[in-house]
């Protein structure tokens, strides 16, 4: 029987409340395209969309990018299997405050201290993601409040309309003039295709390359 997860925040890690700025100032150092890859990736090895969650893997990549704080995870772990950092909720919240926050020209993401700086960016955003912590007392706007981002962030399996929005995406708003015109434009549809026709070059290269292994020992 599946069980449903339950974040680990940044609250209950460093016992204090995380602020917007304070999110802001990490993520103003690293550069936007570093910091949205490799939330990227880290969305796509958990296969969150799936709205499974995959409790091993999820410590395996916690206790890395949050080494600093293994000791406090464990813990929490040990008191529930169903804790997790990460989420397909949260990294999309976070991709949205990269997309925000990070300069086009930064630091790259690829030191340890880059990695632990973007963990404690995904524990912030457990908390930052709901306007307010729910309590028992809260009253029906209040409850609906919070769960609006939900209906934002979470997959809802509607594949047919998550394909309708993805035709307009490329059709229309990738279209616009004013969002071509950035200096930080990226032609998803263009690129997509650049890769498409790599993939297939290298799949028609790729059996007719010699084997050096067979060669050398014939």
């Amino acid at each position: 029987m599946a069980k449903a997860a339950v974040l680990i925040t940044y609250r209950e890690i460093l016992g204090k409340e995380p602020e917007l700025p304070a999110l802001h100032k990490i993520l103003k150092k690293y550069e936007r395209r570093e910091v949205i890859f490799l939330l990227a990736k880290v969305n796509c090895l958990l296969g969150t969309w799936q709205n499974a969650p995959y409790y091993e893997l999820d410590e395996r990549f916690s206790n890395y990018l949050l080494g600093d704080f293994h000791l406090q995870l464990k813990e929490l772990r040990r008191a529930s299997d169903t804790r997790v950092v990460f989420s397909r909720f949260t990294l999309l919240y976070l991709i949205k405050q990269a997309c925000i926050a990070c300069p086009e020209k930064g630091a790259q993401v690829n030191t340890r201290r880059a990695h632990s700086e973007i963990g404690i960016c995904c524990l912030m955003a457990n908390d930052l993601v709901l306007p307010f912590v729910p309590k028992e007392t809260d009253g029906t706007l209040e409850r609906l409040t919070n769960l609006l981002p939900f209906s934002d962030y979470v997959s809802q399996e509607h594949y047919s309309m998550e394909i309708g929005r993805t035709q307009i995406i490329l059709d229309e708003i990738l279209k616009l003039p004013l969002l071509a015109a950035r200096s930080d434009f990226v032609d998803i549809e263009v690129l997509f295709q650049k890769w498409k026709q790599t993939l297939r070059l290298r799949s028609c290269v790729a059996p007719i390359l010699p084997n050096r292994r067979f060669q050398a020992t014939r």
